[in-house]
């Protein structure tokens, strides 16, 4: 299984260091390191000083698997989020890039479509719902679902938050299935870099409601 160091930084001596499974990070996590303290975490890129990437993340445990996985798969709850990277392990490793082929649709296709950079799981969700159907259960499986940027400035409005929209690059939720055990991992990615930790739970807080609005039960891990 590949994993990640994750290294910490000086600002803070209570750190501490972890090694975190690369899947658990989901695509989000490709290539960055992980700093926790003062109840937080920061990715950046290993071997590399804090620049202008900075992502955190918070897990969720899922208590349902059965109700989750089937309103992810078969419901519509979960149609209007972005999908950044879709990994399914059956019979053999499916693995979906979400990013739209440029070139593929026109720009009136796209702008008569909705279409952004990144393709709806609404548009996804039968094909990877194909790979699982069946008898027997999928070895696993980790779809990494973001927040369309057209509801980020929505969704800043509603927290209080005066940041600028194009400063977040990703509200995203790494939803990971294996071993017999489901958790969803939040992660809120920045251009910027910041010690406030308000993004994270504000966005934390948003995918909690938005689970328990969807009757999925769950626990803060």
């Amino acid at each position: 299984m590949a994993r990640y160091m994750f290294s910490l930084d000086s600002w803070n001596t209570s750190s501490s260091v972890h090694i975190i499974p690369y899947h658990i990070l989901g695509e989000m996590g490709r290539g960055l390191a992980l700093t926790e303290g003062q109840d937080r975490c920061i990715m950046r890129k290993a071997d590399e000083r804090p620049q202008k990437t900075e992502v955190f993340m918070v897990a969720l445990k899922i208590e349902d698997i059965k109700t989750c996985t089937a309103k992810l798969f078969l419901g519509g709850e979960f149609d209007s989020f972005l999908v950044r990277e879709a990994s399914i392990v059956t019979f053999n490793r499916f693995t979906i890039d979400g990013h739209v082929r440029r070139g593929y649709y026109t720009e009136e296709e796209m702008e008569e479509g909705g279409i952004e950079s990144l393709s709806a799981w609404k548009v996804l969700r039968p094909f990877c719902f194909s790979l699982i159907k069946g008898k027997k259960l999928p070895g696993s499986f980790s779809i990494t679902l973001q927040l369309p940027d057209g509801e980020v400035k929505g969704f800043l409005e509603d927290s209080g938050l005066s940041m600028a929209p194009e400063t977040i690059q990703g509200l995203a939720m790494n939803i990971r299935y294996e071993e017999g055990s489901m958790t969803v991992v939040t992660a809120a990615s920045l251009s910027i870099f910041t010690l406030d930790k308000t993004i994270d739970m504000e966005w934390e807080l948003y995918v909690q409601k938005f689970l328990k609005n969807s009757g999925i039960a769950f626990t803060r891990e």
